[in-house]
């Protein structure tokens, strides 16, 4: 925005809802008083001081975004299906339809209101999970400078025999092997490649960096109600089949260190806690 006051009130709007939870319409009701607020000062309400009048608005024109996408779930059994599904698909498992009725939508083509009547509008699913690949995340976290000395930093440390400081140091990160049998974070060609392992936060970095908000791997929502064990299978599995495909072949990422691209490959693991 050109006048430096509206990007103040943004800004404002922006950290309430991130920071204080103020919610979408909470935001858009400032931003539409404040609006009118300052159409009355000025006399009119031209471009140059007008104020975005949704959260939303404000969020696309600072380009905060998040990186999730909305996949329909079917709400008898959640399964997850693909973002640009027919609209008419019925679910494979259970036969429920995957989009709910289409709703009606009032169009006014004249000025004196004598338009066309309501009108079927989009068929919308009736229930949808924001999801997030890691491989689709790392895409993301490797645009930002550093981070390939930051995940690569537990090469340079010293270990010390016979200490177990941290999970570098352990047998499991040793001894894991990549799909052709050699050693995945020491094999021949480990020092050509990014290998990561993660436990769905980035535990190659330091413990500084390890667990920011930004570098914690948060794969997705699964609804209003906690799904059961059956149902939390089928966000599972792609999220499964994810992580067997960056383990095995791993993607191509463009960080600053390397524009022309480099392999990135993942080991996952769990950690079992017997304190």
């Amino acid at each position: 925005h050109p006048q430096w006051y509206i990007r103040c009130i943004m800004y404002l709007v922006a950290f309430l809802h991130t920071k204080h939870r103020v919610t979408f319409r909470g935001a858009g009701l400032i931003l539409v008083c404040l609006g009118f607020i300052f159409s009355c000062l000025m006399g009119n309400f031209s471009d140059a001081v007008a104020l975005p009048r949704t959260l939303k608005t404000v969020f696309s024109r600072f380009d905060i975004n998040d990186h999730f996408t909305v996949h329909p779930i079917c709400f008898q059994c959640h399964h997850v299906f693909e973002p640009d599904i027919d609209p008419d698909t019925f679910c494979s498992d259970c036969e429920e339809e995957v989009f709910g009725a289409r709703a009606s939508e009032n169009i006014d083509s004249e000025p004196d209101g004598a338009g066309d009547g309501p009108r079927l509008g989009k068929r919308r699913p009736n229930l949808v999970s924001p999801i997030q690949l890691l491989s689709t995340g790392l895409q993301d976290f490797f645009k930002r400078p550093g981070m390939v000395s930051a995940v690569n930093c537990w090469r340079s440390r010293t270990q010390v025999e016979g200490e177990l400081n941290c999970m570098q140091d352990g047998r499991v990160w040793n001894e894991m092997k990549d799909k052709d049998g050699n050693s995945f974070f020491h094999g021949p060609h480990a020092d050509e490649e990014i290998r990561l392992g993660v436990s769905f936060s980035l535990d190659c970095c330091s413990l500084h960096n390890r667990y920011r908000s930004e570098n914690l791997i948060f794969s997705g929502g699964t609804g209003q109600k906690e799904p059961t064990a059956e149902q939390l299978q089928h966000y599972l599995k792609i999220i499964v089949d994810d992580l067997i495909m960056l383990y095995e072949d791993g993607i191509v990422v463009n960080t600053p260190e390397f524009p022309n691209g480099i392999i990135v490959r993942v080991e996952s693991y769990v950690l079992a806690d017997h304190r």
